[in-house]
């Protein structure tokens, strides 16, 4: 890249209709219909044929007004009670296709949205690809538009699709009626009708467009302040941030509620346009009707064939012009999906080009001045890629790799440099090298705002590296790296100041623990927390190996009072997932224990029903729910998405994350002030922890207490990239 990739500000201005929209339709149909042996397409090919259906049913619907007053005046009484009884089977018939249509509409849009939500989602979660979205492109609420902008798109592709194919096919239809019935000039008048209308909406389209597109960003900055409110809510309450908060708040909601006036405004003109075509082609109808009475075309003087001859063509003209009319209509829906397909396939197609990549730094750098492979999705796929905040370094394989192993490094930086990725003239570090060895810690050390954390976040491959490549003593010219590591990306550890807590869904839980645990009679509060923070723990550590699983996703874990997980019912199904073991768990807990997050009475209890592994007595509530703190079923939803880090204190929550670090046990882990929440005393006892289990730390923190744990200080310093590399005595 020769530039940090950002979004051109007047994106919103580039939201266009015409090529713009078929291109963006296109992209979407090559990303949902394949193969074409696939549900989706039979979806859309049903619909279709459905619809095609409803618009026969239509045309004999529309046929009966003309049909009663033929019998009505004829006074056919007979003919009359037929004519009743076959028009109550065609309403039904059509009321029936309408009702088809929509539902096969649903089913294909909540499978349109799977498809594009799960071909989103296994790009943004792939090598930390959500940290370049969210830090870095200047991309408003990506959160926004992979929720609310797939759903909406989804729902008016379905809408749109049957029209925009059967409308060609009906036009033609109708013409040759018209043209049978009352010559060439009303259809004539029709599309002169048509194209002067067109282009109007040729006009008013991409000036929606942009409207709509401007009202979607607002509407997401809203949301996202509220949300971060919720999510921020005590801090906030502690500082007194009342007024800040509803000072910010009132300004986007300014900010929205001018986007919604412009909006408001500019569909009111399009609307105008529509609904004129509407109203104006009504009155076209009787201008062609009285050209063709008037000009001699229906020459018999019987009142009833006449009146039914008129009601006929009257219907062909009206529905000739509906269809036109439709496209215009269609404009309205095409305007919002240029503008939400625009928004979604932005962020796609820089995910597509994230994919390539192991980590964000070569995404970002100017010169990729590191080793990073390009890959391709086996090592994601492989469950490789690192949670728990953990962060992906550049491995060295090959000769290289078992030198730096047999010399026990288990990370070398050679003469890097690096600046802000958004500010490149700041400079951070220049030339900065060293080396941490199997069992020799490294504390990194400087004044707050210095750049320490920054520099862990170019070891961690999240920022890039301005170093010229240089070339490794011993390796030749070609192999050319700023900082290498023989380890894998999963034997490396990373915990920022702020732990990462994994959001929980309770009835998982059912699935990943051991039934002896979930199904326990005796379960009292002590119980529940011990074992959400076990979860809490495991989940981060040992996630399921696949990303999503249809029968978690879309069934529920149960739909029965006391049955218990390892029964099936025709309505359920179990993931094939392995439950942890209990050898797994029995380490957890008593990782959990040591850190003083669970009492040992709780340690006990747990064990003790894991080593008997007898499933007690199942209870009249869900498992999920009761570890979702419910007393009843009704009372909980156990589907609900829990947030359990509110539960816990900013010292428990570093306390849980050291706790999994130890369970984990990774050759080299990198604290960023991953114990500044807790005592002094607290602290040393986290490090010896570790320190016991040899896990070799690169530290940053502030307390002289710590220097006891590590063989090496890094101090940095200074304005032009200054640093001191010591050894600790």
């Amino acid at each position: 890249k020769n530039e940090i990739i950002q979004e051109d500000d007047s994106e919103k201005r580039r939201v266009n209709f015409g090529w713009k929209f078929f291109r963006s339709v296109c992209q979407l149909i090559n990303i949902v219909f394949r193969p074409l042996c696939s549900r989706q397409v039979a979806y859309l090919a049903l619909l279709i044929i459905v619809g095609g259906l409803g618009e026969f049913v239509a045309y004999e619907t529309g046929l009966l007004s003309s049909k009663f007053y033929g019998v009505l005046t004829k006074r056919d009484k007979s003919g009359y009670i037929k004519l009743v009884l076959y028009s109550i089977l065609v309403i039904v018939c059509n009321t029936f296709s309408l009702a088809v249509r929509a539902l096969i509409a649903g089913y294909l849009a909540v499978e349109m949205r799977e498809i594009i939500t799960n071909s989103i989602h296994a790009l943004y979660f792939r090598a930390n690809a959500y940290y370049v979205v969210i830090n870095f492109l200047n991309v408003d609420n990506p959160d926004q538009r992979f929720v609310q902008d797939v759903d909406e798109l989804c729902t008016s592709f379905t809408s749109l699709a049957p029209d925009l194919v059967l409308s060609p096919f009906l036009i033609v239809f109708y013409t040759y009626k018209t043209v049978e019935r009352a010559g060439w000039l009303g259809p004539i008048a029709i599309v002169v009708f048509f194209i002067v209308f067109s282009i109007l909406n040729r006009w008013t389209v991409p000036w929606v467009a942009r409207s709509v597109f401007e009202r979607e960003r607002q509407e997401g900055y809203f949301r996202f302040l509220h949300a971060h409110l919720r999510l921020q809510s005590e801090q906030a309450a502690f500082s007194r941030a009342s007024v800040p908060e509803y000072c910010v708040a009132d300004c986007s909601l300014r900010r929205l509620l001018a986007a919604q006036q412009t909006w408001t405004i500019r569909s009111t003109v399009l609307s105008f346009v529509t609904k004129s075509a509407d109203y104006f082609g009504a009155l076209l109808v009787y201008f062609a009707l009285g050209a063709a009475i008037f000009g001699g075309l229906y020459p018999t003087t019987d009142v009833s064939e006449l009146t039914t001859i008129i009601s006929e063509t009257s219907f062909f003209f009206f529905y000739l012009i509906n269809k036109f009319t439709v496209l215009l209509n269609m404009a309205k829906q095409a305007s919002q999906i240029s503008g939400l397909s625009h928004r979604l396939l932005t962020v796609l197609n820089h995910l597509v080009e994230m994919k390539s990549y192991q980590c964000p730094a070569p995404y970002l750098s100017l010169e990729d001045s590191r080793d990073f492979p390009r890959g391709d999705d086996s090592d994601f796929e492989d469950n490789d890629s690192i949670s728990d905040g953990q962060s992906i370094i550049s491995s060295l394989s090959g000769e290289y790799g078992l030198k730096l192993a047999s010399r026990t490094i288990l990370m070398e930086v050679n003469r890097l440099t690096f600046h802000t990725p958004t500010t490149p003239f700041k400079l951070i570090v220049k030339d900065l090298s060293f080396s941490v060895r199997a069992g020799e810690s490294l504390l990194i050390t400087g004044p707050s705002g210095i750049g320490k954390t920054s520099l862990l976040r170019v070891l961690a491959g999240l920022w890039p590296t301005s170093s010229p490549q240089t070339s490794v003593d011993g390796l030749g010219e070609d192999t050319k790296v700023c900082i290498s590591t023989p380890l894998r990306p999963s034997e490396i550890a990373y915990m920022p100041q702020r732990p990462y807590l994994p959001p929980v869904l309770p009835d998982i839980l059912e699935y990943l623990l051991p039934e002896s645990l979930i199904l326990m009679e005796d379960l009292d509060e002590s119980d529940r927390r011990a074992l959400r923070l076990l979860h809490l723990l495991l989940f981060a550590s040992n996630p399921p190996p696949k990303p999503h699983h249809e029968a978690t996703l879309k069934k529920p874990c149960c739909l029965f009072s006391r049955c218990r997980p390892s029964h099936t019912h025709k309505d359920t199904e179990a993931p094939t997932t392995e439950r942890w073991s209990t050898e797994s768990v029995s380490n957890a807990l008593k990782c959990l224990y040591e850190f003083r997050l669970i009492p040992g009475e709780t340690v006990d209890k747990l064990t003790a029903i894991l080593s008997r592994g007898v499933v007690p007595v199942v209870m009249d509530y869900r498992p999920a729910a009761s570890l979702a703190g419910a007393s009843d079923s009704n009372t909980k939803d156990a589907s609900q998405i829990k947030d359990w880090r509110s539960t816990l204190s900013p010292g428990e929550q570093q306390r849980l994350a050291l706790a999994r670090l130890c369970y984990q046990q990774p050759p080299l882990v990198v604290l960023d002030e991953a114990t500044s929440q807790l005592s002094e005393m607290d602290e040393i006892s986290a490090y010896q922890s570790i320190a016991n289990r040899k896990i070799t730390m690169i530290s940053v923190g502030h307390r002289g207490s710590l220097r006891r744990f590590h063989q090496h200080e890094l101090q940095l310093g200074g304005q032009l990239g200054e640093w001191h590399l010591t050894q600790i005595e």
